[in-house]
């Protein structure tokens, strides 16, 4: 019997909320016993309504570095913002900025990170909904597109108006011109 199999699954729910999920006749999630509509969201287990919880905070931590991996696998632009990052990183080393501006740099990097991987997620789960591409469908990917040009576009920003100018004061004091 498929009850008495372990939970072997590596998203797999606890048995109590297998018992709770229950369906009606026509697939759809039926209110369970104890679970009252008028419960706020601080009020509910999440467990006991996902398959893709994990108690473990170590499996949490290998999920999330999964993600990590997928993105530098399987997204070309994380690549390409990853040398844009070490760079801004190095080069503010070299000119020894401030703590407030090395600040801004990290801020204006993660902000593009968080950007492209929040659009790989709404990608997936658009690709994963949708099987012929809706109008809507293309205008969630665009505008998720846009959020990381928008990103991207303020971190360069941010970029120049801490790290242009000592810069440009480090190359005229290595050039002679100073």
């Amino acid at each position: 019997m498929a009850g008495d199999q372990p939970n072997v699954g590596l998203h797999s729910r606890p048995a109590a909320a297998k018992k709770s999920a229950a369906l009606s006749q026509n697939n759809q999630p039926t209110r369970r016993m104890g679970d009252p509509v008028h419960l706020r969201s601080d009020q509910r287990d999440p467990s006991l309504h996902s398959p893709l919880l994990s108690a473990n905070r170590w499996r949490s931590l290998m999920f999330a570095l999964a993600g990590c991996r997928y993105m530098f696998r399987y997204q070309k632009n994380t690549r390409i913002q990853l040398l844009a990052t070490l760079l801004a990183l190095v080069l503010a080393a070299w000119l020894a900025v401030s703590p407030v501006e090395w600040a801004l740099i990290i801020i204006a990097a993660s902000m593009v990170w968080l950007a492209e991987f929040f659009n790989a997620a709404l990608e997936a789960a658009v690709n994963l909904a949708v099987a012929d591409l809706h109008p809507m469908a293309r205008v969630a990917k665009d505008v998720a597109a846009a959020a990381v040009l928008l990103a991207a576009l303020t971190a360069l920003a941010i970029g120049m108006l801490v790290l242009a100018p000592p810069l440009l004061i480090k190359l005229r004091a290595v050039i002679g011109l100073t």
